[in-house]
């Protein structure tokens, strides 16, 4: 290769570099951990719940958030189905003497709920134990999502599912398995 293009070559990567790096900011040391690269970080950072504790829609120590829901169907605010949903999901909680969670198994007891959910909401929270909860959704600014809805795991059923160990496994009785006609 000629010796320009390799000039050409080093100086735009040289360019790309100082690019990247005034994206990024300044860097502070106490931001960054010792050991941990960029991509390390992203594994590394903490989900803040004050939202949920501040208003009060926070199970627990004892419960994990697995996530929020949010039907992709219909991405528009505005629209006549997200006001009835949000409205749903609102009557939810205060159909449960307004309490900020509610357990999974209650949650698909209420129909007005149950019908504004999507199929994947539908399937998700049914295969939730039904001590899992359901509450209220908050989003990174602690504003509220009133046509979504955040369930929370006990950290008991978590570190189950993370063995391998469910409910159903140490309520089903063991079955045998009977060959019919084997000789």
């Amino acid at each position: 290769m000629p010796k320009h293009k390799q000039e050409e070559i080093k100086n735009l990567l040289t360019n790309m570099k100082g690019e990247a790096a005034r994206a990024r900011g300044p860097q502070k040391a106490e931001q960054k951990p010792s050991g941990h690269s960029t991509k390390g970080d992203l594994l590394h950072r903490q989900l803040d719940l004050s939202p949920y504790k501040e208003h009060k829609a926070w199970p627990g120590n004892a419960y994990l958030l697995v996530g929020n829901s949010y039907n992709m169907e219909h991405p528009s605010s505005d629209s006549a189905y997200n006001k009835r949903r949000a409205r749903n999901v609102t009557q939810l909680f205060e159909h449960y003497n307004g309490k900020h969670y509610v357990s999974v198994e209650d949650a698909l007891c209420y129909a007005p709920f149950v019908d504004t959910l999507s199929r994947f909401e539908f399937d998700w929270l049914r295969r939730e134990a039904p001590t899992s909860q359901v509450g209220p959704a908050y989003d990174g600014q602690g504003k509220r999502l009133p046509a979504s809805f955040a369930v929370w795991r006990s950290e008991a059923q978590h570190l189950a599912l993370k063995h391998g160990y469910s409910q159903q496994k140490a309520a089903a009785p063991k079955q045998r398995k009977q060959l019919v006609g084997a000789k």
